[in-house]
């Protein structure tokens, strides 16, 4: 549907079906999202194909993936449980890559979470920031290294790390707690 609304040049219809997959999620009725947060992912989406730029348009030609072993800052991957499925596994993926990222899944949301539950997303961006482990950047001592309060060190615990989270602060653990707290992480193999 999707191609061939792009094949006919109907915009509209492109815009629509794409708020469908990316707002609402691929095994959700269309519409679940609704109000002043459709009405904007719609007004925004427009602008976008409107100026009628390619997918790839604004390519560096980095290939990032390749990279991501290379990251040490303290990452933290979000995406919904709702999201397409190939989004929810490049998610994955790249949780697994990076060796000190933890995966999030946020619940009830697809694609597009910041719109949808723009609270949730902010609470678990500030969670993750009181963590002192997450503060510290990479350049900066540390009073502690995470290696020393994981038996395995750090890529080893949150490599396989997921995190299911319903946007409640106290329903996501700091790092510190998440070791004792083996009910609030599961892990799965990205």
């Amino acid at each position: 549907m999707l191609d061939q609304a792009f094949a006919e040049g109907d915009l509209d219809e492109v815009n629509r079906l794409e708020a469908w997959l990316w707002l609402d999620g691929p095994g959700s009725a269309e519409g679940r999202v609704g109000g002043h947060v459709r009405e904007l992912a719609l007004a925004m989406n427009a602008v976008v194909l409107a100026a009628g730029q390619a997918e790839d348009a604004g390519a560096s030609g980095v290939e990032a993936w390749r990279r991501l072993a290379d990251v040490r800052a303290p990452t933290t991957v979000a995406w919904g449980e709702r999201d397409v499925p190939f989004a929810i596994e490049r998610c994955q993926v790249a949780t697994a890559a990076v060796p000190s990222a933890w995966g999030v899944v946020l619940e009830g949301t697809a694609h597009l979470p910041y719109l949808e539950r723009p609270a949730a997303v902010v609470a678990m961006i500030t969670e993750a920031m009181r963590d002192p482990a997450w503060r510290a950047l990479p350049d900066q001592p540390r009073a502690r290294s995470r290696a020393s309060r994981w038996p395995n060190g750090p890529s080893m615990r949150r490599r396989s790390a997921l995190r299911r989270w319903s946007g409640q602060p106290a329903s996501m653990p700091s790092a510190r707690r998440a070791k004792r707290s083996a009910c609030s992480v599961a892990r799965r193999r990205a």
